[in-house]
Order: C-alpha cells, then sequence, then structure tokens
C-alpha cells in the first residue's frame, strides 16, 4: 500500500515542486536532542498512563521495503526506555501495517484505535484495543470501504466517537495531486448509531485531527493551515466544505495534532523536494518543524526545527513535562528534545 503510494508521490512532486528545494533550514541552536531506538517508522505517538505512571504508544511501520515490519512500541517517560508491546487475541487474518493512533480512557478504561491499512486491500480499518499491565487486547476491528477510503489521523471524543481524516480520495491519485483537487474528507463514527458519516469534503489532503468538547480540529497539508469547526454544525444534515471552517493559522506542510497545556502541538514538512528525497532513502535528509498553536488567538511559535541530519520529515510532536518526543515517517527512532 506505502510503497505504491510512495511512488506515486515521488512523480507527483518532481513535477509539481521545485520551490524551495535549496531553501535552508537551520537547525534550532542550543537543543538537546537524542533518540529512543524502536522499529522504523514511528508515524503517530499517544500518551497513557497506569498505576500512577505515564507511557508511550508508538505507531511504527516501515515504508520503504516490501517486506513490511509493523508494531507498537511502548516507552517509559521515567526512563525512555522502549519495547515492543505484546498483543493478545489478534486475528491471524490481520496483518498490520500502521498508520494513525489515539488513545482514549473511556469508563475507566484506556483505549488504543489505530489506522490499519489492509494489506492487498483497496480498503482499510481501524483497529481497537484494551490497555491493561502494559500490553494491548484485540477489542474490535471497524470497517467501512465507502467511509475509509484513504485514513490518515484519527481522533477518539470521551464517548468513543471517532473521527477520521481520508488524505485522498477517489480516483487517480496523480490527478488530485497535480491539481490539488479538493476530495480529501473527514468522517465521523458515532458509538450511539454505530453508523459513519461523511463530517466534512471539498479539502485538499486532510492530515492531523483533534477533537475537544466543542470544537474538531483539522491540520492540512496542502490547505496551508490549521482548520476549526464546531461541533454544533457538523453532521447536521449537510456535509461541511473545508473552506467553510476557521483558518486557525497558516502553516505550510502540517501533519499530526496533539494537545497539551492548552496549546495544540504540530510538525510541518516545510519542503516538499526534501522530502520526496527522504522518502527514496534515509542518506537524503528532509528539514522538520515543531509548532505550538494557542487556539483562542491562532498565535503559531516555532518550538524546533531541524535541518533533517538529527531529525527527518518529523510526523508527531507530544511534549511530556520538560521532553518533547517527536515521531517520524520512516527511521527507526523517536527523537526527543528538552524544553525549558
Amino acid at each position: 500500500m506505502f510503497q505504491i503510494y510512495f511512488k506515486r508521490i515521488s512523480i507527483l512532486l518532481l513535477v509539481s515542486f521545485s520551490i524551495g528545494a535549496c531553501r535552508s533550514y537551520q537547525t534550532t541552536p542550543g537543543v538537546s536532542f537524542s533518540k529512543i531506538q524502536t522499529g522504523p517508522g514511528t508515524e503517530d505517538l499517544d500518551l497513557f498512563s497506569e498505576n500512577g505512571k505515564s507511557y508511550l504508544v508508538v505507531s511504527c511501520a516501515e515504508r520503504r521495503e516490501v517486506k513490511k515490519e509493523s508494531t507498537f512500541y511502548l516507552i517509559d517517560t521515567e526512563t525512555d526506555q522502549s519495547r515492543k508491546m505484546e498483543i493478545s487475541g489478534l486475528p491471524d487474518t490481520i496483518h498490520l501495517d500502521l498508520h494513525g493512533i489515539s488513545v482514549e480512557k473511556i469508563n475507566g478504561q484506556n483505549y488504543l484505535y489505530a489506522i490499519d491499512h489492509k494489506e492487498g486491500s483497496d480498503w482499510h480499518q481501524i483497529l481497537q484495543f484494551s490497555i491493561k499491565d502494559l500490553q494491548l487486547n484485540f477489542e474490535h476491528c471497524y470497517t467501512s470501504p465507502d467511509f475509509l477510503i484513504n485514513p490518515n489521523d484519527l481522533d477518539i471524543d470521551g464517548n468513543g466517537n471517532m473521527y477520521v481524516s481520508n488524505f485522498l480520495g477517489r480516483g487517480k491519485v496523480i490527478w488530485q495531486y497535480l491539481f490539488n483537487t479538493k476530495r480529501s474528507t473527514v468522517v465521523k463514527y458515532s458509538v450511539n448509531t454505530q453508523k459513519w458519516e461523511f463530517v466534512l469534503d471539498h479539502m485538499a489532503y486532510a492530515n492531523g485531527v483533534f477533537v475537544d468538547d466543542s470544537v474538531l480540529y483539522i491540520a492540512t497539508t496542502r490547505m496551508h493551515g490549521l482548520y476549526a469547526y464546531p461541533l454544533s454544525i457538523l453532521g447536521k444534515g449537510r456535509i461541511l466544505k473545508g473552506k467553510e471552517g476557521k483558518r486557525v493559522c497558516d502553516i505550510k506542510g502540517l501533519d499530526n495534532l496533539i494537545f497539551h497545556g492548552g496549546y495544540l502541538y504540530t510538525t510541518a514538512h516545510p519542503s516538499n523536494m526534501k522530502f520526496l528525497g527522504h522518502v527514496k532513502t534515509t542518506e537524503k535528509k528532509s528539514p522538520s518543524q515543531i509548532w505550538k498553536v494557542e487556539l483562542k488567538t491562532g498565535q503559531k511559535d516555532l518550538v524546533f526545527q531541524d535541518d533533517g541530519y538529527q531529525i527527518s520529515a518529523a510526523s508527531t510532536a507530544l511534549p511530556y513535562k520538560n521532553k518533547v518526543y517527536i515521531g517520524q515517517i520512516f527511521d527507526p527512532f523517536v527523537g526527543v528534545i528538552r524544553v525549558k
């Protein structure tokens, strides 16, 4: 799935993007950087607590090789030690090809939801696991060929309703990229009705998702910004167009979203051409940015930038205490920076 996808993207980026390829993205000086070794492709991270301690769960997937490795890693936030997470009850028919994840506590129980790109198929699924004794227990598989078209990221509200971004729509990938056609969508699964529905469409590469009690936030890669949609008007008889949302801030190439301390933390890929090179090989570096966005004012602050030689193609930034944990799309580690 991802091998075919990235080959297509490589061709498209060569055709449609050249501006900014030679620009320099200097690494933020004076910032301590370290690595936690994991499986390849630490695309998404989330935080949970068990027995008074906090842990990170990491979604890992190999995206360059045909023989893929994909699994979850656990990171102890006190020691920064990592290990693979054990999974019980996973059906033999499910072969993991993981993408976005979300952890939510529902009725006192931690649940992990993960997008899984069903290998050898044109459709996808969302896997639900309960977390107990630092292990994953398979609970349910959500499928819908009509709604889970090209899922990228997801977030779960306190009731267990799911909001999922589809970064591409149906049809030829090449035309969607070359002409920046707005076929990306956001869908919702309601636990009460057990049904899916489209809530947003006409978007260009919907990416990170975060939902709170009143607003759905979507980070877009090709609409150059973070957008907000009041839940009060979603799913009220019509599908909202992406442009009907409020643009909270304008940042190029956004990826995943993490909420912490009243701010949304997000990553960005500022150079399309350098990202293309990194898609092909780890030897070519892609710059990474971490942004902190104040939701009420839209104020954006660049927390950290790297030229790609410490961490390339950063995808998720998760703050915890005096650290920020950074996931990325291809390489086998989680980056860590220390902040004041």
